[in-house]
C-alpha cells in the first residue's frame, strides 16, 4: 500500500509461496492468472513486455494480436522464430523501450521466454475474458486489476542507482543494501520491516528487490492517474514502461 514515505511493503514473497503451488511454471502461471482475475481492485507491476513493436503487431491492432497470441504461438520458440523472421532485435525495440532505456527488445534471446509466458498465459487470456486492464493499451476500468509494465533496470537507471547487485558476493549484497537505502531515501519505499529487508538483501538473484521496485513503480503510476492514458497514438499499440 502507498504511504507518505513511499510504498509500504506489507508482504513480499515469491509467487509459488504466495499462491500455495509448486515453483514450476505449469503450476505458477495458471494460479497467477486466477489470482489476477479475482483481483478487481489492484495495480500490478509486471516485469515483462505487454506488447511488441508496432511493426510486429500490425492490423487490426494490439487487442486482437494479444487475445490471439496463445493460439498463434503454442510455445516460446515459435514466438521467437516468428519475431526473428520479421525484424531484427534492434528493429524490434518499441518507442517505450527507447524512452525507458530497457535492456532488451521483447523478443531478445534473454527475454523472449518471459514475454511469451506473460502474453500467452496472463495478458492474452485475461484480456479475452475481460478480467484485466492494461494501461495505457486499454482504459483503466475500476472493476478489474490494472497490469502496468515496469522495468526495475530502467527505474534504477533513471534514479542513478545502476550498479551490480545480483550475485552471492559480498560486494553484490552491499549493492542491494545501497539500492534499498536509496529507494527509501528517495521516497519510493517506506523502510520495510526487518524480515522483508532481510529477504531483499539475502535474495542473491535480486528478484525480491526487483519485485519491490516493480510494485513501487506501479504505485507511483497509479498516484499520477493521467499517466495511465495514452500520451500518443503509438502507446495504444506498443504500450508504455512505467519507471519513474
Amino acid at each position: 500500500m502507498a504511504g507518505r514515505g513511499g510504498l509500504a511493503l506489507v508482504s513480499l514473497a515469491c509467487a509459488s509461496d504466495c499462491l500455495g503451488v509448486g515453483a514450476a511454471p505449469a503450476e505458477v502461471l495458471p494460479a497467477l492468472r486466477a489470482h489476477l482475475a479475482a483481483a478487481s481492485d489492484a495495480a500490478i507491476g509486471a516485469d515483462f513486455p505487454v506488447s511488441l513493436a508496432a511493426a510486429l503487431i500490425g492490423k487490426p491492432g494490439w487487442r486482437s494480436f494479444v487475445t490471439g497470441f496463445p493460439a498463434r504461438f503454442p510455445d516460446a520458440e515459435a514466438f521467437r522464430a516468428w519475431c526473428a523472421a520479421h525484424v531484427d532485435e534492434r528493429g524490434g525495440r518499441r518507442l517505450c523501450d527507447r524512452e525507458a532505456r530497457t535492456p532488451f527488445a521483447a523478443h531478445n534471446l534473454r527475454l523472449y521466454r518471459q514475454t511469451w509466458s506473460g502474453l500467452a498465459h496472463l495478458v492474452g487470456p485475461l484480456l479475452a475474458e475481460g478480467r484485466i486492464a492494461v494501461p495505457p493499451l486499454t482504459e483503466p476500468l475500476p472493476d478489474r486489476a490494472w497490469l502496468l509494465e515496469t522495468c526495475p533496470a530502467s527505474a534504477l537507471l533513471h534514479l542513478g542507482l545502476r550498479e551490480p547487485y545480483k550475485g552471492r558476493e559480498a560486494t553484490r549484497r552491499a549493492g542491494r543494501r545501497r539500492i534499498l537505502e536509496a529507494l527509501i531515501d528517495r521516497g519510493w519505499l517506506e523502510a520495510p520491516a526487518r524480515p522483508t529487508r532481510s529477504l531483499m538483501l539475502e535474495d542473491t538473484g535480486g528478484d525480491a528487490l526487483d519485485a519491490a521496485i516493480a510494485a513501487a513503480a506501479a504505485a507511483r503510476a497509479v498516484l499520477n492517474g493521467d499517466s495511465l492514458l495514452p500520451r500518443a497514438a503509438i502507446e495504444a499499440v506498443e504500450g508504455r514502461v512505467y519507471f519513474t
